[in-house]
């Protein structure tokens, strides 16, 4: 991992996991999605936290929306945020998931981008939302197991899911 990139200089954060990445500005989209953690969530329910997700109307975040939720392999997928998405956004986006089933759930007070798969009890974090990969430098790593079972407690609390902690 190139943590000294020359276009912002040195950063001393000291980062661990064996999929630890950095996106920087410049970076192409479509291959730092290629690039996100294998949560194994093919054929399972995988849980999305972005509150900027379904927000941005242009034809490239909703492709790249569409590419990022389709790699997951998921069946189905539950996308929290405290307020309800953009309905058009929402609805051009399920259209084109090949069968996915996605759905919205309402979740307060959470504003960090979590990817979790429900069955696999994997997930990983994103510093930024989707629709800013390769426009600013930010971090994508798994989730610790302290914040799965934070994240999943948080989950069963506000009735989003209903599994034991891991």
């Amino acid at each position: 991992m190139d943590l000294d990139n020359k276009n912002i200089g040195s950063f001393p954060v000291e980062m661990t996991g064996d999929h630890t990445f950095l996106s920087y500005s410049g970076d192409d989209p479509e291959d730092v999605i290629d690039r996100f953690p294998d949560i194994d969530s093919v054929g399972k329910t995988v849980v999305i936290t972005d509150p900027y997700l379904f927000t941005q109307q242009d034809e490239d975040n909703k492709k790249l929306a569409i590419k990022a939720l389709t790699k997951t392999g998921a069946s189905r997928i539950i996308y929290c945020q405290h307020d309800h998405p953009n309905r058009r956004v929402f609805g051009d986006i399920q259209a084109n998931l090949n069968g996915i089933i996605l759905e919205y759930k309402k979740l307060e007070k959470c504003h960090d981008r979590f990817w979790y798969c429900v069955e696999s009890k994997q997930g990983f974090y994103m510093g930024g939302s989707l629709n800013t990969i390769g426009k600013k430098t930010c971090a994508i790593d798994w989730m610790s197991e302290e914040t799965k079972n934070d994240f999943i407690q948080m989950l069963n609390d506000q009735g989003v899911i209903h599994a034991a902690r891991s």
